[in-house]
């Protein structure tokens, strides 16, 4: 098969990886667990060329747009990177004074070029009209990773700090699943630290010489295990489209949707401590004792589409299948909890 080249869009990308060759620019590993290569043109767009038939067909099948996302609260706006903004970031990169580099237009272009997947982003940071900085997240599991580098420290003030803590935050919890926010920062910047002290974060003391210092703040009211976060979290970003389709050709309710949203939603309430929240959604089914339930039908329904699904759609259906028990067993533990959590308020 000949070899296409094809435009990758970064919403596919779920990390960057290192190139294991020199010269190449970096790897990326797809939402689907694919692996390929890419380098960066001159349109910003990412790159790879490629004869493999079912990397070619899942790339062709989801031709997404890039987000461009304005958060703005009052004077300050978060504004997705742009292509246009390298010379920007290259003067602010070169004219830091804690550096001990110099950045070239190539470094700078491929950073931002890399900044942005479906976990991560980078905003430039303006105040008023001014530009200050800049700052990224990278969601790794359900744990956001934020950088933030100002650049015009006179300019930005601690109640500015705590506006753009809030509005990435909130960006942060209405599109990702996260249970942990961390901050990786050096001791210069102490508007920064009495922020996060402020919102109740906890220095982690490392034994390695890094200048940097950890600051971790747990976001969830709730106790989850790591392995049950992975677990939600891998879940929520399933969508088994071709199980979906099979499994419902003759009915008209659509009870595989309506399985895959209740599940979903409670999962977001979960990770935005919202539970509280769920008598809103009257659309979703609880049994008599409060909690989620799942037809046995529905699951032999499932195993017997996966025998007409291959490549692609039936991996994805299998991983969907193997995670939806665990998925309502976790789910539901979280409702009893909150169930007893109320209750025990309520007579206190």
């Amino acid at each position: 098969m000949k070899c296409k080249r094809l435009i990758v869009p970064r919403l596919l990308v779920k990390h960057y990886l290192p190139h294991p060759e020199f010269g190449g620019e970096i790897l990326v590993e797809l939402k689907s667990g694919m692996v390929t290569d890419v380098f960066t043109d001159l349109n910003f767009n990412l790159i790879t060329v490629t004869n493999d038939s079912k990397l070619i067909k899942y790339v062709l099948q989801n031709k997404l747009n890039d987000l461009s996302y304005l958060l703005v609260n009052q004077d300050i706006t978060l504004s997705s990177v742009k292509f246009s903004d390298i010379e920007h970031v290259m003067s602010w990169m070169n004219n830091e004074i804690t550096t001990n580099r110099s950045y070239s237009y190539n470094d700078i272009r491929l950073y931002l070029s890399h900044s942005i997947s479906n976990n991560a982003h980078l905003f430039v940071i303006t105040k008023d009209i001014t530009k200050i900085g800049l700052a990224g997240y990278d969601v790794i599991g359900s744990v956001a990773i934020i950088n933030l580098m100002i650049f015009n420290y006179e300019q930005f003030n601690h109640k500015d700090y705590d506006i753009f803590y809030d509005t990435l935050i909130k960006h942060i919890q209405n599109n990702l699943l996260t249970s942990e926010v961390l901050f990786y920062i050096d001791d210069t910047n102490q508007e920064l630290i009495k922020l996060l002290e402020r919102r109740k974060f906890v220095k982690i003391n490392k034994s390695n010489s890094s200048i940097e210092n950890e600051y971790r703040l747990n976001t969830l009211d709730c106790f989850l295990t790591e392995d049950e976060k992975l677990i939600l979290v891998d879940f929520f970003q399933l969508k088994p489209e071709k199980l979906y389709l099979l499994s419902n050709q003759d009915d008209l309710y659509d009870i595989e949707h309506s399985i895959d949203y209740s599940l979903k939603t409670y999962i977001s309430l979960i990770f935005k401590n919202q539970l509280s929240c769920k008598d809103e959604y009257e659309d979703i089914y609880l049994s008599d004792d409060g909690l989620l339930s799942i037809e046995d039908k529905l699951l032999d329904k499932y195993d017997e589409c996966m025998l007409f699904l291959k490549g692609e759609d039936l991996l994805i259906a299998d991983k969907y299948r193997k995670l939806i028990l665990s998925v309502l067993s976790i789910v539901n533990k979280q409702i009893q909890l909150f169930y007893i959590k109320s209750f025990y308020d309520c007579n206190h």
